[in-house]
């Protein structure tokens, strides 16, 4: 009598086959076995991971090429994020397994639910090496993503001053949505000139998910009247150790909007759609090397169509005891004409 086969497809409590595991944890020779036995490359678990999708994050080079040659989807995307396999090594940096997946067929264009590609994760974080091979791999380094930030704006961003060049030498521009002056925005940019001066209306329980959960709240803050662009309430709650959430209120309609947070706290007026989340803090401030809350970027939103848009961004770092933010290096460069439409 033959011994019953075992059942190569069977999954655990997550989803998961045998395949799956081997090729997290790089397994190559049950991978290999798993595959001649004739595993499924492309089965999903419950979070929609392929066994590519988790090579790649373990950084496993043979075995990605293993799972390729034996016709796995080079861009499958997870659930949470869309994330292609190429797009998640942008993201945590390993150049390698890059260069592994574009070899392979990658879409060098593919974008995430946030219409970001694998350049604009890669510019954003400082991985020079793999927006080098994004670059030579013909990546379209003028692609923008939902808020209409370009890999060369992130990367400005993130001062990353070689990064921006070879990026402008690759032709990639500043687009006529960004900012492109050389300082950040200031309030009197954004000006708003129809205050509300009426009673502010009850808060609109079902215009938010979120609304019914902190509804005591929102309801204490909307009171005090409109705070922020015109006719718009900011109000705002602690989450933890200089964690603060701040939720936007429509005083004219009660309606509850986005959200944003901040360690730093935030700045903002009722006469501009400005919005500084982690804003710099004074020039002669006392800041503290080994606090990651001064380190953090200061970042700039424009509240448009009653969302918070990203316009700019200063990296922030300690230097001699005092906070810095901004890059002047970066500044200088996008000022040049080949960097601007």
């Amino acid at each position: 009598m033959a011994l019953a086969q075992p059942d190569v497809e069977a999954r655990n409590y997550f989803g998961e086959t045998a395949l799956m595991r081997a090729s997290q944890r790089g397994d190559g020779a049950e991978v290999n076995a798993l595959i001649q036995a004739g595993a499924d490359v492309n089965a999903r678990d419950n979070s929609g991971m392929t066994p590519l999708l988790k090579a790649t994050n373990g950084g496993h080079i043979e075995i990605l090429r293993a799972l390729i040659r034996a016709g796995a989807d080079v861009n499958a995307r997870d659930k949470a994020y869309g994330w292609t396999p190429l797009i998640w090594s942008a993201n945590s940096g390993k150049a390698a397994v890059s260069k592994v997946l574009i070899e392979g067929g990658a879409d060098v264009d593919a974008t995430d639910r946030h219409e970001r590609t694998a350049l604009v994760h890669a510019a954003y974080l400082g991985h020079t090496e793999i927006v080098e091979a994004l670059i030579k791999a013909k990546s379209n380094v003028n692609l923008r993503t939902e808020d209409g930030i370009s890999a060369l704006t992130l990367a400005a961003w993130g001062c990353h001053g070689d990064i921006l060049r070879d990026l402008m030498e690759a032709g990639a521009t500043v687009g006529m949505g960004e900012w492109g002056k050389q300082r950040p925005p200031q309030f009197e940019d954004f000006p708003v000139q129809d205050l509300y001066k009426g009673k502010p209306a009850p808060i609109e329980i079902r215009s938010n998910p979120m609304a019914r959960t902190y509804i005591t709240r929102l309801r204490e803050g909307a009171k005090k009247g409109p705070n922020f662009a015109g006719h718009y309430t900011v109000v705002d709650w602690g989450c933890g150790s200089n964690c603060q959430v701040f939720v936007v209120v429509d005083a004219r309609t009660g309606k509850v909007y986005g959200t944003n947070g901040a360690d730093r706290g935030a700045s903002f007026g009722i006469s501009s759609s400005l919005f500084i989340s982690d804003p710099p803090g004074p020039p002669n401030g006392t800041a503290y090397p080994d606090d990651p809350v001064d380190r953090l970027p200061a970042r700039y939103y424009a509240w448009r169509e009653n969302r918070f848009i990203p316009i700019y961004e200063q990296a922030c770092s300690v230097v001699a005891g005092h906070q810095k933010c901004g890059c002047e290096e970066v500044e200088q460069l996008l000022s040049q004409p080949s960097g601007r439409h």
